[in-house]
């Protein structure tokens, strides 16, 4: 099937021109979605700066998320390199999980390009035990949602990568919505020459038809993108209410100088497609709006002061760190309460019960200034 799909052309890559700074590797990205109506992705990354004897690339997502098929690496004149697939073990909340990790094996060239096919869309839960209800992912005729966890890799370590440009093949009449800077007719990951690692990791990114709603907020712009199969109506209640508690959190925290929403519906099969969220902005199926939903919104929202770099506050005490997930999550529900989402005294009652029930459960870190270096379950403390 996969077989159908047709080679990037050595010219797209050739013309992506990308430049080190201070000898770091710079990558030029294409992602092509021409198939998406097939469920599938192709990612080419063209690597500058490589190192001689091997490179390994890593992903961000579990190979649940991220599954790569017909992985392959050429040099220049299109020189077959030998690619070695595995995965890497790494720990998440006390948890070991896989991710997957490509090896390019030299000796190489200073300059290679290294392709893989991604089918984003798992589903969690299973056919087993029952699906949840929760996409991470999604390709089809009409959009496709991801993440940049959900899709790319990166050459270890990542702190050295400084320079990422990504660009996008896409069926006639899509478009791209990232929260990345243009930059001709590709867009940057960096924030002024910092983080392009963990922006293009960390962007949610909708490729499709949208109608962007733009409004202006103390002086800060806040982008809400819609995929063009949402009704009108539903459109119309998730932005009165997503402005509404963007102010209200613009009240108490102050937004980040522009934040892009990517809203797009469930899938065909009924799995709500939700995201991390980062500094620059979120996505997922966040319209017609609910309770939970908009909660999503504004606890992602007041993240990128609490949590993401570079606008969060920073805290130099690690065993101050669980402050700022309180401060996340009690100013979320207090941003729905004012806006009329929301009851502030069944907020607090919701509060007392949940307490409650983590002094019954065994095996919980209560001491919250160890929550973050703990071996016992931090899950139901924070």
């Amino acid at each position: 099937m996969w077989g159908r799909i047709a080679p990037l052309a050595p010219l797209a890559l050739l013309a992506f021109e990308v430049s080190g700074c201070g000898g770091a590797p710079a990558l030029g990205i294409v992602v092509d979605a021409r198939h998406a109506d097939q469920g599938v992705l192709e990612v080419s990354i063209d690597l500058r700066g490589a190192a001689r004897d091997s490179t390994r690339f890593r992903g961000y997502a579990s190979s649940a998320l991220l599954a790569l098929s017909q992985v392959s690496a050429t040099g220049p004149g299109g020189r077959a390199l030998a690619v070695r697939v595995g995965v890497d073990s790494t720990s998440v909340d006390a948890k070991a999980q896989a991710v997957p990790s490509v090896t390019v094996t030299g000796p190489l060239p200073t300059r290679f390009t290294l392709r893989y096919l991604v089918r984003p869309g798992a589903r969690g839960g299973n056919a087993h035990l029952g699906f949840t209800g929760t996409g991470f992912g999604y390709a089809g005729p009409r959009f496709a949602f991801v993440t940049g966890r959900n899709l790319f890799l990166l050459p270890s370590p990542d702190v050295s990568v400084r320079d990422v440009r990504v660009r996008f093949q896409l069926p006639f009449g899509w478009r791209v919505e990232a929260p990345w800077r243009r930059d001709g007719d590709a867009w940057r990951s960096d924030l002024e020459g910092r983080f392009a690692a963990e922006h293009l990791v960390g962007a949610s990114i909708g490729l499709g038809r949208f109608r962007e709603r733009t409004v202006s907020i103390g002086g800060k712009r806040l982008v809400m993108a819609f995929e063009d199969g949402i009704p009108a109506d539903d459109e119309a209640r998730t932005a009165g209410a997503m402005e509404r508690a963007a102010r209200a959190i613009d009240d108490v925290f102050r937004l980040p100088p522009a934040y892009r929403v990517v809203i797009v519906p469930e899938t065909p099969e009924g799995d709500v497609l939700e995201d991390e969220g980062w500094a620059t902005g979120q996505g997922g199926t966040l319209a017609p709006p609910t309770v939970s939903r908009l909660e999503r919104f504004a606890r992602r929202l007041i993240e990128t002061r609490t949590i993401h770099a570079p606008f969060r506050t920073e805290v130099s005490d690690p065993a101050d760190y669980w402050l700022m997930d309180a401060i996340t999550q009690v100013y979320a529900w207090r941003t729905l309460a004012r806006i009329g989402w929301a009851d502030e005294q069944a907020i607090a009652e919701d509060y007392a019960r949940a307490y409650v029930d983590v002094l019954r459960l065994p095996n919980v870190e209560m001491n919250l200034e160890r929550l973050y270096e703990t071996d016992l379950d931090p899950t139901p403390s924070r």
